[in-house]
Order: C-alpha cells, then structure tokens, then sequence
C-alpha cells in the first residue's frame, strides 16, 4: 500500500447505518464507508447521496454535498470510487448503470444481487468493463480469520465446527457462509435442519449442517435476534479449540495436552485470549481498495466470492421455503 499516489474521489450512495450513520466525522476507527473514506489519506470524499428526506438531512453533518438523485451526483461529482450501501434492489440498479460514469472501482454491501443468476449478470457486466468489482463481507477484512484459515489448511485436521448467526440467510447467513468458505474450503453440500422468520419476512434464519473440503461437519446454527444479536465461531481440530465471540471482538484458543486433568489424559488447555481487531475492518477494506485500484491487486473478496456465498443462501432458503410450504417442521 502506498499513499504517495493520488488521491481518490469518493462518494457513498446511501446514508443509512453503514453508509455513514454509525459514524461521525471525526471517527478514528470508523464502522461506515463515509467514516472510512474521510479518515483514509488515499481518499477525499466529494459527496453522499440518498432519495430520502430525514437521510440526508443527517447525512449533512459529514460537511460535504449530499444529493437526493445519485445519478445527479455521479454525474456533477465524477467519483473516482463509489460505495453501495443500499437495498438489494437498489443496489442492482444502480451497479447497472456505474459504468457509464468513469468509476475506477465499486464497492458493494451483500448480498450482492437478489440472486445468483442477477448476480452472475452484475459479474459480467463489470468484468466486460474492467472495473474492479468490491463486497464488504467484514471478516475477509481482518487478519485474524486469515490466520486461522492459513493454520487450518496445513498440517492439522478439523474435526467439527459452529457458526451461530441470526437476522436471516441473505443478511447474516451470508457472512456465515463466505466465512466458512475462508475457513474450510468450497462447500460441497448443505442441508437445512430447521428455520424461523427472526427479524425479514422473505429471509428466513436456516440452521444447517455444510459439508466442506476441509471439515466434513460444519454447524450453521441459526439464532433469533428478536431475543439478541450474535455472531460467533467454534472450531474443533485434532490439535485444538478457537472461539472467536463477544461481538466478534474475542479470541479464544485452547490446546490438546497429554497428562491434563484428572484422571490425567488428553484435554483442551487454555493458552491464549486476546482481541480481535474488527474495528478496523473498515480502515483495511479502504487501504485495500486503494491497492485495488493504484496497484492492480486482487480484491480480497469480490463478485465471485459474493456469488459463491448467495449461490449456497438461495439453494437453504429455496429448501427451507419449500418444507414451510409443505407444512414440515
């Protein structure tokens, strides 16, 4: 990464929660891709925009235009880079029509598409442009996950793990299951064992059983947020134990040891708690995305493993529909 290169024009397209409302201005460890441009020295954040009224009207604090039509603004304002962090199907519309507008790179909220065949299109389209095509699955965005993927994928062996998650497939699924591809490997199958309508209408929380090609036994255990939010991951090998909870802030690890406990055998022995930093998860997306466009790197998570991930979502929720259709429990 090297900020002597100059400096990109960003704007945010939708002033919601992780467009810029979680933030302020001045942020140091900024959550939303406003906080994340404005506190980047590779970025200048030129604009915002949003249809709604009360969304602007709150996004003005950022100090920097805030348009109601974001065509309007792409056109006056010219971004070098332009973030999506909006509705599904608004987020389509609009992916469909960047390209005309010059943008250097994009970065998406997921899902990506309200499918995977619409997905597959946005993929093309972007491909055929030659403009880097972003998704902000958050965890592909901390080291420590890519830690723990490097050390399962030597010489250890995982024997079983659990991914807890609520708010729905599409939403929080999704991250569940693009983390357990980083993890584990590809997914070779997956089967729902039970669903609730939590907190969306149209998505429900699946818990399933996945299959991968590093863990035969992978637990996505759906969750109600109606009661709570979490997020958490427990992994099982022949050497050890991780959790990573506490709002994702938390890592726990645990060795097998000969001669522990009593009657003295093999047991899991704590040997290490310390944080995580998903804090900055924003400040490396945006340091990334700076390579990304600057240097020509590879996005650390793109269109195809968007697709990879919503390809998994929309075969448990078609399934789960389906047995609810069919009155199965």
């Amino acid at each position: 990464m090297s900020w002597l290169a100059p400096s990109l024009r960003a704007a945010v397209i939708g002033c919601g929660a992780i467009g810029c409302r979680m933030d302020r201005p001045n942020t140091l460890l900024p959550s939303t891709h406003a906080g994340g441009y404005r506190i980047s020295p590779g970025f200048s954040l030129v604009a915002l925009a949003d249809t709604d009224d009360a969304a602007r009207d709150a996004a003005a604090a950022w100090g920097c235009p805030v348009y109601a039509d974001p065509l309007a603004m792409l056109a006056e304002t010219r971004p070098d880079v332009v973030s999506l962090c909006l509705p599904v199907s608004a987020q389509v519309a609009l992916l469909e029509c960047l390209p005309r507008f010059g943008i250097r790179a994009v970065v998406a909220e997921k899902p990506l598409a309200g499918d995977a065949a619409e997905g597959e299109r946005i993929r093309d389209l972007y491909r055929a442009a030659g403009i880097p095509l972003l998704v902000n699955f958050t965890r592909r965005f901390v080291g420590v996950y890519h830690d723990l993927a490097r050390q399962l994928a030597g010489r250890d062996t995982v024997l079983a793990a659990t991914i807890r998650y609520a708010k729905g497939a599409r939403h929080n699924g999704s991250h569940a299951i693009d983390l357990t591809r980083l993890l584990f490997g590809e997914v070779l199958a997956a089967e729902p064992l039970g669903w609730q309508f939590d907190w969306w209408d149209d998505d429900p929380t699946v818990t399933a059983v996945l299959r991968t090609e590093r863990c035969s036994e992978v637990i996505l255990q759906g969750l109600d947020e109606r009661c709570f939010t979490l997020f958490e991951v427990d992994v099982f090998s022949r050497t050890g134990r991780w959790i990573i909870d506490q709002d994702h802030r938390r890592l726990r690890r645990w060795e097998v040891r000969d001669g522990e406990g009593l009657p003295p055998g093999r047991r899991l022995v704590p040997v290490e708690q310390r944080a995580v930093p998903h804090e900055s998860a924003m400040l490396t997306l945006m340091a990334h995305l700076h390579d990304v466009v600057h240097r020509g790197v590879e996005p650390l998570c793109g269109a195809r493993e968007a697709l990879a991930a919503q390809r998994w979502v929309d075969m448990l929720h078609s399934k789960a529909l389906a047995r609810r259709a069919m009155g199965d429990a």
